[in-house]
């Protein structure tokens, strides 16, 4: 056969071969990219918000009634209040507990300590580092800080521990994973450099690193997890009313 009839033959197949390679290995990539997961980033529309305003509102923690007897729910935690002649704009879980309900970490009520820090190392979220502080001070001013710093802060009202930190001097806690597929219904509380407290819960799961991203994003220089599965809140202007629920410290916001 003429050289000239081989050649063209020849190039065409290798062209073909090498077409085909590169097809399969772009079919891999896209495969791969498919069923990578990757953080959604949310907006206000997922979540169910409280922005607290102190010159109208007064943050306080409840765990137990008048008569040392638990509350457990939103609906008692409201029912508390009222008979308080307060009004309870806002509510939800604090830190998390053991299952008699006891605190696992710091907690602080009118000035009064119910539980020391917890400093130890164990399993489950509140133990993954670092976990933290959300506070009142004496001022009625909100903040949160590492638990391994609450030592720092002076004269505290109430506090409740929990864990993780979602974001720590403005940077998404790093044990978290952007390709995380764990998603849950999720609450917790972020604070600005100006002092702009905002709570949250999730209307949908999500994952710890998409929680933190979101605070992240309303520019929170530190935002504190609450708990998962579990979570419920109290937010008549939302209008969303949950009032059961089966917890340990709650976190109300009343008017003043």
């Amino acid at each position: 056969m003429n050289c000239t009839v081989i050649l063209p033959i020849i190039i065409s197949l290798m062209a073909s071969f090498s077409m085909s390679q590169l097809e399969m290995l772009a079919q891999a990539e896209i495969s791969v990219q498919d069923t990578t997961p990757k953080a959604r980033e949310l907006t206000r529309r997922d979540f169910i918000l409280h922005t607290y305003n102190p010159n109208t509102e007064i943050i306080s923690m409840f765990y137990k009634d008048a008569s040392n007897k638990l509350l457990r729910t939103l609906g008692s935690l409201k029912q508390f209040v009222e008979s308080n002649k307060k009004e309870l704009i806002f509510a939800m879980n604090g830190g998390m507990y053991h299952p008699d309900f006891a605190p696992v970490g710091l907690f602080i009520a009118d000035h009064t300590m119910h539980k020391p820090v917890n400093l130890n190392s164990g399993n489950g979220n509140f133990f993954i580092q670092p976990n933290g502080v959300f506070y009142v001070d004496a001022n009625e001013k909100p903040g949160i800080c590492l638990a391994r710093d609450i030592h720092k802060v002076q004269k505290i009202k109430h506090a409740t521990q929990s864990g993780p930190m979602l974001i720590i001097n403005r940077r998404i806690n790093p044990y978290f994973s952007d390709t995380s597929n764990y998603f849950n219904i999720r609450n917790g509380v972020g604070i600005t450099k100006h002092g702009k407290l905002i709570f949250a819960m999730s209307r949908k799961p999500v994952t710890l690193y998409e929680f933190a991203l979101y605070f992240k994003q309303q520019r929170c220089t530190n935002a504190l997890y609450f708990d998962g599965s579990i979570s419920k809140t109290y937010a008549p202007r939302s209008r969303w009313t949950q009032l059961n629920g089966n917890f340990g410290v709650m976190i109300g916001v009343l008017k003043k």
